[in-house]
């Protein structure tokens, strides 16, 4: 669960850096985060975090060594 954990924060933290990024970014006049292509992009991965935070949260509950192993898998795929 420790190994899901710092996982799923480094995510996290790599989500808010560049959600920042693209909000101060300019190109063409506009910020990078107004490209719906950028948008697109950022709400897969923001897809991928809430997913691998809600297992994490399933394998904490139930105490379940395969949740926490499913979990883990996610996490380390997803990022």
């Amino acid at each position: 669960m420790a190994l899901t954990g710092e996982i799923l924060g480094a995510m996290q933290g790599a989500l808010d850096l560049t959600v920042g990024y693209v909000k101060d970014r300019r190109q063409f006049g506009h910020p990078l985060g107004s490209l719906q292509a950028i948008q697109h992009r950022l709400s897969e991965c923001a897809t991928f975090v809430h997913g691998s935070r809600i297992m994490a949260w399933r394998a904490a509950v139930t105490g379940s060594a395969q949740d926490a192993e499913l979990a883990l898998t996610f996490a380390q795929e997803t990022a």
